[in-house]
């Protein structure tokens, strides 16, 4: 099942974190790391068929998933929020943030990444 969620505020993100986790991983990446929407040119299995490792997507997208029963995040352990300033400033990344948050199990490992920190500081703050 998914273990990991890496959430991104755009789909040049979502690209960029995937081939840098398929570069990471090399011949084990595939078909363990999926992209939603699956726009990068990744060849992948539907989601029955044997699980997945890592999910990256826009909180949006994923959800979307969720919702439509595609995909569960009960076994989830780790969430990325990749440049999470920019993805939790925005009202709707946020709730959808939140709702997938609410999804997982209640011991979860979450790791922020930003690429400003002064505003990263601000936020967690708030």
């Amino acid at each position: 099942g998914v273990r990991g969620v890496v959430l991104c505020n755009d789909l040049q993100q979502v690209r960029r974190v995937h081939r840098a986790l398929v570069g990471l991983l090399g011949d084990r990446a595939d078909p363990r790391v999926v992209v939603f929407p699956n726009e990068a040119g990744v060849t992948q299995r539907p989601m029955s068929e044997g699980g997945r490792a890592v999910l990256v997507s826009t909180p949006g997208r994923l959800l979307g998933r969720v919702l439509e029963q595609h995909v569960r995040l009960d076994a989830v352990s780790v969430i990325v929020l990749w440049q999470f300033v920019e993805l939790l400033s925005v009202v709707d990344m946020l709730r959808d943030t939140l709702h997938l948050l609410s999804l997982m199990p209640l011991v979860v490992q979450v790791l922020c990444f930003s690429a400003t920190p002064y505003e990263a500081g601000n936020l967690v703050h708030r």
